[in-house]
């Protein structure tokens, strides 16, 4: 196969939780507030399984996101029509979190991604490289920096 068909530009959102290490190593103690954040995490699984779902005149909805240890992804490929639905997602976990008592870091950026089946639980290309990047040394403060080339 060759890499015109592996890769796909796509936008790469990277998204960390703030504080979360901190809870995390002191479980005992802070039992209710792990229940809810296991709570506001499983708002992931509406985003996952609303892959494939008609959202508007304009198509279906393809999005591909993990999350693992303080940090979500979400992947979609670069089209236009994407660009208002990964805001919206980025929007709304804002405020749950927010509504919890978590913050969030992240970055939003576009570059050669390889594009996953749903059934894959592959992450892979410069893409997430460069969304962590901007995460963790541009953003430095609860804020989601959006890379010139989403622009």
């Amino acid at each position: 196969m060759n890499s015109k068909n592996l890769y796909n530009d796509c936008f790469i959102a990277f998204l960390d939780i703030l504080g979360i290490k901190n809870l995390v190593t002191e479980f005992e103690e802070k039992q209710e507030l792990m229940k809810n954040l296991i709570d506001t995490l499983k708002i992931n699984r509406a985003f996952s399984e609303a892959n494939q779902k008609i959202t508007s005149d304009k198509g279906m909805l393809d999005i591909r996101s993990w999350y693992f240890s303080d940090s979500f992804v979400f992947l979609m490929k670069a089209e236009s029509k994407n660009v208002p639905h990964l805001f919206l997602i980025i929007r709304y976990l804002q405020d749950r979190f927010w509504e919890n008592g978590y913050l969030l870091r992240g970055a939003i950026t576009k570059e050669k991604m390889y594009y996953p089946k749903k059934s894959e639980n592959i992450l892979l290309g410069q893409g997430i490289i460069n969304a962590y990047k901007l995460e963790s040394e541009i953003a430095i403060y609860p804020r989601i920096v959006v890379d010139k080339e989403v622009i």
